[in-house]
């Protein structure tokens, strides 16, 4: 019997309900017992995607703090942020393993029905976890963006963080209050009486809806803030594609708003695992689009580094400090290098490239600047 539908039932009809074992007639509106169904069962590839997405979230937060760390850059609160919300989205995968043994991934006749407060209450719990964690995982993002903005972007950044943060407590927080007494949320069989679950699932949607505009409006900024900087348009592509993966998790947020009404299902036991699989892609996506940016910034300084150790032409020094003497008219040479600079103080972001073109002339006597 679905939570959802006993927790709206008279107290005495959920108690008789449930001393079928949880299968009642479609007279109730619940599912009826199927035996070509009772073999159905998400639980194994719920874990499966569940830690998949831990395990790919987490190489991503290792890489971020990896790519600060080793250059000798202190952490800021981005980095903290998001490290806490990958710390949730591990504890939402390890309470999914216990509901899994609970029933969870089954269709919902084959849940006894004495499992059935468990899975509500683990349910919110997870869902709590899963909510704060997209919360704080765009909030780094945003933090982040604070720190190389200015003006009216910078209080738009502010209104987004703020906003989405209060957003998305009440998202996480109605689950727990809808009924009185509030036990009743997670246990149909108390007595008591709940607001219509159709409110709360419909608010949800809106702060799902709110959370894909969110993605889209943070990766907005982030091309506007790139398009003023002084670089190459090559460069300035790859800082636009690499700070505009947000739009993944925009995408993961979209879907998952359709999987919100499986929650008035009387099958959630089974096809809730979606949106816990969606919601969980959401996290990770949002994850992976705060981390590459700073993964980039570390590429770039080692591919700068590497080709400062290759051949220079204006001097006629080549590898290894050996000279080319070919020739003996005088040239003058005209030499441009672009160098990334990347700021180090904790005013600016790793992300905040810009380049700088030095242009120099040398005089080469006697010497065709060639490598070696």
């Amino acid at each position: 019997m679905s939570p959802i539908a006993a927790a709206t039932m008279p107290v005495d009809e959920a108690l008789s309900l449930a001393a079928t074992d949880g299968m009642p007639g479609t007279d109730a509106g619940a599912v009826p017992f199927d035996p070509k169904l009772a073999s159905e069962d998400n639980g194994k590839i719920t874990l499966i995607v569940a830690w998949f997405m831990v395990a790919l979230s987490g190489a991503f937060t290792g890489l971020r703090l990896y790519a600060k760390l080793s250059r000798g850059r202190p952490l800021w609160w981005d980095d903290h942020v998001l490290v806490a919300s990958f710390i949730l989205m591990v504890a939402d995968s390890i309470i999914l393993c216990h509901m899994v043994t609970l029933g969870y991934g089954k269709h919902f006749f084959m849940v006894p029905f004495e499992n059935v407060p468990d899975l509500a209450l683990f349910g919110n719990i997870t869902l709590t976890f899963v909510v704060t964690a997209l919360a704080w995982t765009k909030t780094s993002f945003g933090i982040t963006l604070l720190r190389f903005t200015r003006g009216w972007i910078k209080k738009l950044v502010w209104f987004i963080i703020i906003s989405m943060n209060l957003l998305f407590f009440w998202a996480a927080l109605i689950h727990w209050i809808y009924c009185k007494p509030l036990p009743k949320a997670w246990n149909p069989f108390l007595p008591g009486t709940c607001w219509s679950y159709e409110l709360v699932v419909d608010f949800d949607i809106v702060a799902g809806a709110y959370s894909a505009f969110m993605d889209v409006s943070l990766s907005l900024i982030a091309w506007y803030m790139v398009r003023s900087l002084s670089m190459n348009i090559r460069e300035k592509i790859g800082v636009i594609i690499s700070m505009s993966l947000g739009g993944f998790a925009a995408i993961f947020a979209i879907v998952k708003c359709t999987y919100l009404p499986t929650m008035l299902d009387n099958d959630v036991a089974f096809t809730g695992t979606y949106l816990a699989m969606w919601g969980l892609a959401e996290v990770a996506a949002t994850i992976i689009a705060a981390s590459v940016p700073v993964l980039r910034a570390l590429v770039a300084e080692k591919t700068s580094a590497n080709r400062s150790r290759g051949p220079t032409y204006a001097n006629g020094t080549g590898v290894n400090g050996r000279y080319s003497t070919l020739g003996k008219t005088n040239h003058s040479v005209s030499v441009h290098h672009t160098v990334s600079v990347h700021h180090t103080d904790a005013g600016d972001s790793d992300v905040a490239l810009q380049t700088v073109t030095i242009a120099g002339k040398a005089s080469t006597r006697g010497s065709t600047p060639e490598p070696v």
